[in-house]
């Protein structure tokens, strides 16, 4: 069976948590469980949720993003919103964005342009976590990165 886990930015301090998303459409509020100990089957409070321990925290509902299923190079859970840089012939890399593709419910690696990998096409060997789409700073530092290895391959030469 695969691990449906999801991340988030918390709304109180703008840090990622990582867990089982928890979505009340009365309230309408977005929360992660960040550490789902124990719910106690049968016991329902006034407003029909389960007693339970552990760590709710208010999120960001557009930062929600969700497990792949797949690790990176170095063990580290790839979400949908990370960008990725597959390097299997360096110093030639491609970078990424994780996508779900609706139409072909599957997870795509989307790049420059109209470029687009199956997920699964990558192998996990060449593949690393190197920021998300909702960390301004991650973005500028891979833009950067991105900048200067082309730099090294000359694509800036007159």
């Amino acid at each position: 069976m695969r691990e449906i886990k999801c991340k988030a930015k918390k709304i109180r301090n703008g840090e990622w948590v990582y867990g089982d998303l928890v979505i009340n459409t009365e309230t309408d509020t977005n929360r992660i469980f960040g550490s789902f100990a124990n719910v106690v089957h049968g016991d329902i409070t006034d407003n029909g949720l389960h007693y339970c321990s552990g760590q709710l925290d208010e999120v960001y509902p557009e930062t929600v993003c969700q497990y792949t299923g797949m690790k990176d190079k170095n063990g580290k859970k790839v979400y949908e919103g990370d960008i990725v840089r597959f390097c299997d012939d360096p110093p030639y890399c491609s970078d990424y964005t994780i996508k779900y593709d609706d139409e072909r419910m599957i997870w795509i690696a989307d790049g420059v342009g109209d470029f687009m990998e199956d997920l699964w096409e990558l192998s996990e060997d060449y593949v690393e976590v190197i920021g998300n789409i909702h960390d301004k700073a991650q973005q500028k530092q891979a833009i950067i990165d991105m900048m200067r290895d082309d730099e090294k391959l000359g694509l800036y030469d007159e």
